[in-house]
């Protein structure tokens, strides 16, 4: 993220504001001036970038790429740096961490409360109808995940956990609509529960897959290079020049390997 300064006598920045209508505080488009020492500017992505898996902003985290991207960009990333289930069951999660917080700032502003200089250009640059256009599209490629089978044992353990709680809501919904007595709601939780049982069983019965990380050989080689120059540098004999010179290679092989790890994770990886 870059921060551009600007001088506050010259500079002023637009803040979204709060009028009353009709005696109630509602959030209008009206717009003031007011003085900033600074202003937070999201450079556009390049999708092109994103889809070769490279590196589009580092200045920006994996959640600030994914939220402030345009939709195309957005799909791209995903696509090349969360490959698995469980990244992108994290990013959905970032997705909807941002969504909730547009809604914690929105309730500041209806209490006409001001937001710090951070919150307000995070506010303003953000865009909510695009972000829950992205957590749609980002749900639904979760639940084609689940449906086609690309889980892993421990991913299918974790699906079918929040499954089963699921289960347990809708069982308790249904014995309280059964108690009211409210025949509508009891057909449609009786549907809803047998449709989820079904996937479960479904899930149950999955073939889980493998995963194999992206570099894997090029990844072995380097350790392999680098253990033969580990050796070499333990030696306790003379070594001829031609051996010594084998070790100037040992920063870029370090380098080459770190990058490839760090390429082959991904974003939203499993903490270690």
């Amino acid at each position: 993220m870059r921060i551009v300064l600007a001088p506050r006598a010259r500079e002023t920045t637009q803040r979204r504001c709060l009028c009353a209508c009709d005696s109630a505080r509602l959030a209008c488009g009206r717009r003031v001036l007011a003085p900033a020492q600074f202003v937070h500017v999201f450079p556009k992505l390049d999708a092109s970038k994103a889809a070769s898996g490279g590196e589009v902003e580092d200045s920006l985290s994996p959640a600030q790429l994914l939220v402030f991207s345009e939709m195309d960009t957005f799909k791209a990333m995903i696509a090349a740096k969360t490959p698995t289930f469980s990244q992108r069951k994290r990013a959905l999660d970032a997705l909807k961490a941002s969504k909730a917080r547009i809604a914690s700032l929105e309730e500041a502003l209806t209490a006409m409360k001001p937001l710090s200089d951070d919150e307000q250009s995070w506010y303003d640059a953000v865009d909510a109808e695009g972000l829950g256009l992205k957590i749609s599209w980002l749900a639904q490629t979760l639940e084609k995940m689940v449906d086609d089978g690309q889980l892993t044992a421990k991913e299918r353990e974790e699906v079918l956990s929040r499954m089963e709680e699921k289960a347990e809501e809708l069982s308790l919904k249904l014995s309280a609509a059964e108690a009211a007595g409210k025949a509508k709601a009891v057909t449609q939780l009786t549907a809803a529960r047998e449709e989820l049982q079904k996937k479960m069983a479904d899930v149950r019965n999955l073939k889980c897959i493998t995963h194999r990380p992206k570099h894997a050989a090029e990844i072995q080689a380097v350790k392999k290079k680098l253990a033969a120059l580990e050796k070499l540098e333990k030696s306790k004999v003379v070594l001829p020049l031609e051996e010594v010179q084998k070790l100037s290679a040992k920063p870029k092989l370090l380098a080459d390997l770190h990058a490839m790890e760090v390429d082959s994770a991904g974003w939203f990886s499993e903490p270690s």
